[in-house]
Formats: C-alpha cells, sequence, structure tokens
C-alpha cells in the first residue's frame, strides 16, 4: 500500500484493511503525496462506518432473528408440506405467506414483538444516518470515532416502518419457502431465515441513507453515489457513481439491489 495512503487511513481505518480498501489504494500509486494522505484519509473513516453499521445491523438482525426461531418453532412444516404440494409453484408463495401470517397472529406475542424489533432496526438505523451526516467535516465523511448516533426515533413512523418490514420479510421467506421441496427443506428454510435477515439488511441500509439525505438536503448540499471500489461493484452503481454529484431530490439512493453496498457522501472522494 503507498506509504501516503497507509499514513492517512491510519487515522480512522480498521485493522485487518478491507479489500475495496486495499484495491482503492493500488490506483493512488501514482498521485502526490498529498493528495493520497487525503484519499487514505477518506477511506479509512468510510472503512470505520462501514464496520459501524455493520454491528449495527448485526446486532438487530439477532434480536429479530429470536422470533423468527420462535415462528419456525410455531409452523407445522409436516402440514406445509402437504398444502404446498397441492399447489402449482407459481401459487406456493402465497400459500406459504398465509400460513406464516395465521402463525404469526395465533401465536401469543410473536406479531407484536416481530414489528417492535424492526420499528427499533428502523430507528437506529435512520438516526445513525442522520449522525453521520450531521457530524461529517467538509472533505470527507465523519470520523466513526467522533459519531455518536442520536436517541432512536421513538414515534409513529418508526412503527410504521416496522410493520411493513416485517410483511417484507415475510414474504421473503414464503418466497423461499415455495421452492422447498419436502419438509425437511421447510425445516431448513425456517430454521436458517435467510429471506428474513436479507430483508433486513438491506431495509436498514436504506434507512440509513434516507436519514443521511434528510440531513444533508436540510443544508442544501449535493450528493455523491459512493461504491466500494471493487470487483464486486455492479454496472448500474458504477454508473451512478459516474453521474455524481447529485440534488438530493435526484439522488438514486442505495441500496439499488440486494446486498447493494454503496452510500452517499455530501463530496466526491479525492481522486
Amino acid at each position: 500500500m503507498n506509504t501516503a495512503f497507509a499514513t492517512g487511513y491510519a487515522e480512522d481505518g480498521i485493522l485487518p484493511v478491507p479489500a475495496w480498501v486495499k484495491a482503492i489504494a493500488e490506483t493512488v500509486v501514482t498521485l502526490p503525496d498529498a493528495t493520497a494522505t487525503h484519499a487514505g484519509r477518506l477511506e479509512g473513516r468510510r472503512a470505520g462506518l462501514e464496520r459501524r453499521r455493520q454491528r449495527l445491523y448485526a446486532a438487530h438482525r439477532a434480536s429479530l432473528l429470536t422470533y423468527s426461531a420462535a415462528l419456525a418453532a410455531a409452523v407445522n412444516a409436516d402440514d406445509l408440506n402437504d398444502q404446498l404440494q397441492q399447489h402449482d409453484r407459481k401459487d406456493r408463495r402465497a400459500v406459504a405467506l398465509a400460513v406464516l401470517m395465521r402463525t404469526m397472529l395465533t401465536t401469543d406475542g410473536l406479531t407484536l414483538g416481530w414489528h417492535r424489533a424492526n420499528a427499533a432496526a428502523y430507528a437506529d438505523a435512520t438516526a445513525e444516518g442522520q449522525a453521520q451526516a450531521a457530524a461529517a467535516p467538509n472533505g470527507g465523511p465523519a470520523s466513526p470515532r467522533t459519531v455518536h448516533p442520536v436517541a432512536p426515533l421513538v414515534s409513529g413512523v418508526a412503527w410504521q416502518h416496522g410493520k411493513v418490514w416485517t410483511d417484507q420479510q415475510l414474504d421473503g421467506l414464503a418466497g423461499d419457502l415455495a421452492g422447498a421441496k419436502d419438509a425437511l427443506q421447510i425445516r431448513t428454510v425456517l430454521t436458517a431465515g435467510r429471506g428474513v435477515t436479507f430483508y433486513l439488511e438491506d431495509q436498514m441500509h436504506a434507512a440509513a441513507v434516507t436519514g443521511f439525505s434528510v440531513m444533508v438536503d436540510a443544508r442544501n448540499a449535493t450528493l455523491s453515489f459512493i461504491t466500494m471500489g471493487d470487483g464486486r461493484v455492479c454496472a448500474v452503481c458504477d454508473s451512478y457513481a459516474a453521474g455524481s454529484p447529485y440534488d438530493p431530490a435526484d439522488f438514486p439512493e442505495p441500496p439499488v439491489h440486494g446486498a447493494c453496498r454503496c452510500w452517499p457522501e455530501q463530496y466526491a472522494l479525492a481522486a
């Protein structure tokens, strides 16, 4: 890694250095030291904030999986399999979703707990995005060492989003169940909860980006679409990054697709 870039990265960067940071470091080897140091500083901050978001997601994922496990225990996999086998693949998702919704409603405390877990995740993710935008200095993202999330948003808005998130997560789980071939696969799908946690990650990402964008919009500032800069970035996200900067109203908010890792900033990174 370029020595000047590494010096800047060390201010706020995390170890081990992520692969996407190493990929970006390779692009600055010909830049003046001052520019490379600035780029390293920005990427170090981004790496720290990315880990922060991952830890926030992990905490809420663990909370939601307790309710997902309760749902899995309450569903009769043999009965559900019998019902699914009576329908074509195109109808099985609806059948599975109906069973999941009925089980949620008939299992004591499950619906309320699930909605509450999602509302808390929405509130924390939105607050994190707002705090990062509020603390970001001119010239780069906020330092993860100085940013502290504001208090969770205790409001009807968070609860409404929690209910919407629950519906989307159950629909994702139903889609996974529709492809199960037997009761054993149904139990595996229910226990893994992939359709639940996949949606949660994207939902929290979107909520944090929205919180960030709202704060930037209030400042009448522009937004840059920032990718991870590695070989995993898709062509669509690369094109959005190339179109930066954007007015907040025109900004293509991440996540653009499932497992999208892109993020807004108020200004382009040093190049």
